[in-house]
């Protein structure tokens, strides 16, 4: 599991992936394609640990949470859309890439063809919808 909370991955694509045995194949498929880096969160325990709202990890958390949310939709949205996945038993997957849209253009393949939804990239200043929104 990796930690989403205290700062959002940059260069990774991003998506929600609803079973077990998807999330399972997904991460074959991406090891195959050369992605080692995938990350992951699940259930209650990957809410709590996203934090949508920064409550549970302190001042410096909550302040960056509430600068998301205030400068931009797109954040407020990919915040609340993997919430709402981790709290209904979902997976979010997060892979680093290069940022090259090669990279995340075969990540985003790999992830629909998995049953990946709300897929996004995420790089250092903004966050690109990439499919499912």
């Amino acid at each position: 599991m990796s930690d989403f909370a205290l700062e959002p991955p940059h260069n990774n694509v991003v998506c929600v992936i609803e079973t077990a045995e998807n999330f399972n194949a997904l991460k074959k498929s991406l090891h195959e394609a050369g992605y080692d880096e995938v990350q992951h969160l699940f259930g209650e325990d990957g809410f709590h640990q996203l934090d949508p709202e920064g409550k549970e990890h302190g001042l410096v958390v909550r302040a960056l949470r509430a600068f998301q949310r205030f400068t931009t939709e797109v954040e407020e949205r990919t915040l609340d859309r993997l919430g709402e996945a981790l709290k209904s038993c979902q997976y979010a997957v997060a892979v680093q890439t290069d940022g090259s849209n090669n990279q995340k253009e075969e990540v985003r393949s790999i992830m629909h063809q998995h049953g990946g939804t709300a897929i996004f990239f995420s790089s250092r200043f903004s966050i690109e919808l990439m499919e499912g929104w």
